[in-house]
C-alpha cells in the first residue's frame, strides 16, 4: 500500500510503521507481540515493512507479508498467523525528522546532545601474531571512552607485544596511561595498557614481572573519562 509524505524524505529521517489496537496508543509494528518485522523464507514473506518508491522522494510502499503477520515455527515458508486475526488493528507510517540530533553538540556530564559514532580499528601487533589479527575497538559516549581488545591469535615469542604509537585516535586517548588486566592462568597475568600517545600494549607476565605467556589473547576491556 503506497504512502505519500507531505515533505521529501531526507537522509537523516527515520521512518517506521506503527500499529494500535485502540487508535490511541501506538507502538512500532515490529515491537508488537502480534506482528513481526518483515522476513523472507524463499518466496514467502511475513510481517510488515516498507520500501522506497523508485524515482520518488516522498513515497514509500508499506508491504504486508503474503504468508501472514508472523511466520510458522513448524513449517519453513508455510502459512503463518493470518492478518485476519488482527483485522481491527490500525496502522500508520511515521516519518521523524533528524531523530539522531544531527547538528547538535556532543553530550557532556551536564548537557544533553549527540554522541560520537562507534569506531573500530583493526591492526596487527608488532611481534608476529599467528591465527589472525587482534581487533582494538574504541567507543566514545560523551567523555567516557571504552577500549577493548579481542581476537584469537597467539604470538610467536615470549616478548611483550605493543602496537605503534597513534593507533588510538586522538579524541579517544587518555590524559594519563591507563591499564587493566586479568589472570589468564594461575600466576600468569595479561595486561592491556592504553597510553596517552595512542599506543596499545599487551603484556604477558607472571606475578614477579617475568614475561612468560604466549597463549591465545582473551577479551580485555578498559574504560576511562577524558578530562
Amino acid at each position: 500500500m503506497r504512502v505519500r509524505f507531505q515533505n521529501a524524505i531526507q537522509a537523516t529521517d527515520h521512518i517506521d510503521i506503527e500499529v494500535s489496537t485502540d487508535n490511541d496508543t501506538w507502538v512500532p509494528a515490529h515491537s508488537h507481540a502480534d506482528i513481526q518485522a518483515r522476513i523472507f523464507q524463499s518466496t514467502s514473506r511475513y510481517g510488515i515493512g516498507w520500501d522506497r518508491v523508485s524515482g520518488s522522494n516522498t513515497d514509500i510502499d508499506v508491504v504486508f507479508g503474503n504468508k501472514g503477520r508472523q511466520s510458522s515455527n513448524a513449517t519453513y515458508a508455510g502459512d503463518g498467523a493470518t492478518w485476519a486475526g488482527i483485522s481491527s488493528y490500525k496502522w500508520r507510517a511515521v516519518k521523524s525528522s533528524n531523530p539522531l540530533g544531527i547538528g547538535t553538540g556532543l553530550a557532556t556530564a551536564t548537557q544533553p546532545g549527540a554522541v560520537e559514532r562507534y569506531q573500530t580499528t583493526t591492526f596487527e601487533l608488532d611481534n608476529g601474531f599467528t591465527g589472525g589479527e587482534l581487533t582494538v575497538t574504541c567507543t566514545r559516549i560523551g567523555n567516557v571512552v571504552t577500549i577493548s581488545a579481542h581476537g584469537t591469535p597467539t604470538h610467536s615469542s615470549a616478548d611483550s607485544v605493543a602496537s605503534s604509537a597513534g593507533v588510538v585516535p586522538a579524541d579517544y586517548r587518555p590524559t594519563n596511561n591507563m591499564y587493566n588486566g586479568y589472570y589468564h592462568q594461575q600466576d600468569r597475568i595479561c595486561l592491556l595498557e592504553v597510553k596517552s600517545d595512542g599506543t596499545v600494549t599487551i603484556f604477558y607476565r607472571d606475578d614477579a614481572g617475568t614475561v612468560n605467556e604466549t597463549s591465545t589473547v582473551a577479551p580485555l576491556n578498559i574504560s576511562y573519562v577524558i578530562t
